[in-house]
């Protein structure tokens, strides 16, 4: 997850006799007809038909013979708030549907949500005129069952195992590219179209050639209609969907680093086709670090990036991780930046490791290896990683006390650079973080960075910041310009227990007082890397 011109000819053709057989079976080719042929309701227990609806779409469940409940198969990873039923007697609960009596017919409307979660899929999302179902959501437990679509409705992928995404909507607006499909991009702004599709041109033969195998043709969905609060959000299911989701005005105009993160964030979700297939019991800071960190590199191999712009990001994800894990257990990192930022870690020191003999190695080398032996077993797991890793990786996963202290004294030996120089984003984590703080106590909080401001992810519990504010000064200055200076108003601020004044993306002021003293913690920076593109040694050590 996260928060994409293709190829033309894709699969064996993109890497030549490296390429293995597509991991997973391919889309049907009928764009005559792609819905599959509904079979007699009384064949399966379960029969759920789907249509479009201007408010999302429509289920019917039909049930042979009648029962009084049905169990969900898929809870925890997706949400139904937004689902209702009309059918009398039968009740919708998170966990399934019941009634006093049994029944054979019920009617659900599946509602769009009306927001995104980490780590959670979006059940009913918009794209172009349509509407995006994650279609295990509506799988029971313990029963055969079939999906179908109602006469007349186009639906792509087709309503068959392994589930994932589907589109509901009108057919034209799904284009082909070779065996690749696109959804939505009608819709979208047209920088915004031709950055996904210039991103999935380069990603996809490029991952196919550094880890040998081919992956299943997808189809990418994109949506500028998400519901937020994130600014872009991703992921890929397992009938080889990609889809991706951005929220806000910010969107509709390009800039050249919404560009570079339009295309980063393509290259995450492209290595998912690969890696997606991970053990149960998988830390997700292994496969999304592992495509976070896959896209850093990829982006910086396709000169999307500079080397530099790859190592500040790269320093951004080490430092966050110091801060905010520390020396916890690496076991604790389930949710959140923290998954991505100490994944990443992991996977730069595997990379560090890797390329040490001679740089024609890198961590993607590993990944294949990986992937290699998930195809015997029931996928990946972190230890068939780690086996692979080298000791820096190795070390950090396993290590708590001290975790730092011996990867600092480590690091320089591999080249690395490294500095206590606080950065601006240190300075604007600080202002931040100190002022939620003041505001709304121990209670939950978090931000999102955006191109033109910082949108807080403030809940009641705190008081003159409630309703996430988008912020774009704090003391009249620029978080994104000045945050140090924006650090010194506070500091004097709150040192003499006065108030401090943030500037929204409107021109409104929000005043909060300041009883406590700000302080910025150690920080770690890295002044200088090996270099990150793949591909031949010669390039030199990056450096700022």
């Amino acid at each position: 997850m996260r928060s994409l011109s293709f190829a033309r000819a894709f699969g064996l053709a993109l890497c030549g006799v490296a390429c293995r057989a597509p991991t997973a079976p391919s889309p049907a080719t009928n764009t005559t007809s792609p819905t599959p042929t509904p079979s007699n309701a009384a064949t399966v227990p379960v029969r759920v038909v789907l249509s479009p609806s201007p408010d999302g779409a429509t289920a019917v469940f039909e049930l042979s013979p009648s029962r009084d409940a049905l169990s969900f198969a898929e809870r925890g990873n997706v949400r139904r708030s937004a689902w209702t039923t009309s059918t009398t007697g039968v009740t919708l609960r998170e966990e399934g549907l019941t009634a006093d009596e049994p029944w054979s017919r019920a009617e659900l409307r599946l509602g769009f949500d009306p927001q995104e979660y980490d780590r959670t899929y979006p059940a009913v999302t918009r794209a172009g005129s349509g509407a995006v179902i994650y279609t295990p959501a509506l799988l029971v437990e313990g029963l055969d069952m079939e999906l179908a679509a109602a006469p007349d409705t186009f639906v792509w992928p087709p309503l068959q195992a392994p589930y994932g995404y589907s589109y509901l909507g009108p057919r034209d607006e799904i284009r082909e590219r070779g065996d690749i499909r696109l959804i939505g991009f009608d819709g979208l702004p047209a920088w915004l179209a031709q950055q996904i599709e210039h991103a999935v041109d380069a990603s996809l033969p490029y991952y196919a050639s550094e880890l040998g195998r081919a992956t299943s043709p997808p189809t990418v969905i994109a949506s500028d209609q998400s519901p937020g609060p994130m600014g872009f959000h991703g992921d890929v299911t397992e009938n080889a969907v990609i889809f991706l989701r951005f929220h806000g005005d910010a969107w509709q105009t390009s800039d050249p680093k919404a560009a570079q993160e339009v295309a980063k964030f393509v290259r995450h979700e492209a290595f998912h086709l690969w890696n997606r297939n991970h053990a149960d019991d998988a830390p997700p800071w292994l496969h999304e670090g592992g495509a976070e960190y896959a896209a850093l590199i990829a982006a910086v191999t396709a000169g999307v990036l500079t080397e530099d712009e790859g190592r500040q990001r790269l320093s951004r994800h080490v430092g966050r991780c110091r801060k905010h894990v520390g020396e916890q257990p690496m076991a604790s990192v389930r949710s959140g930046s923290d998954v991505y930022d100490c994944g990443v870690v992991v996977q730069w020191l595997a990379d560090l490791e890797a390329r040490r003999p001679n740089g024609e190695r890198s961590v993607l080398a590993l990944w294949a290896e990986v992937l290699e032996g998930a195809d015997a077993r029931d996928g990946y797991s972190a230890a068939s990683f780690l086996d692979r890793a080298g000791p820096l990786a190795q070390a950090f996963v396993t290590t708590t006390a001290g975790r730092w202290t011996s990867l600092e004294a480590a690091l320089p030996k591999y080249g690395v650079g490294l500095s206590s120089t606080p950065t601006a984003d240190d300075h604007r984590a600080a202002v931040l973080q100190h002022l939620m703080r003041v505001a709304c106590g121990p209670g939950p909080i978090g931000y999102w960075t955006e191109r033109d401001h910082i949108k807080l992810d403030t809940g009641e519990h705190c008081g003159a910041l409630a309703g996430q504010p988008k912020v774009t000064k704090v003391g009249g200055h620029s978080l994104l310009e000045s945050a140090d200076r924006a650090f010194a108003k506070v500091e004097d601020a709150c040192a003499h227990q006065r108030n401090i004044a943030l500037t929204t993306i409107d021109g409104a002021k929000i005043r909060l007082s300041c009883p406590d003293p700000i302080t910025l913690p150690s920080v770690l920076t890295l002044t200088r890397v090996p270099k990150l593109a793949t591909g031949p040694a010669s390039a030199p050590l990056s450096t700022p």
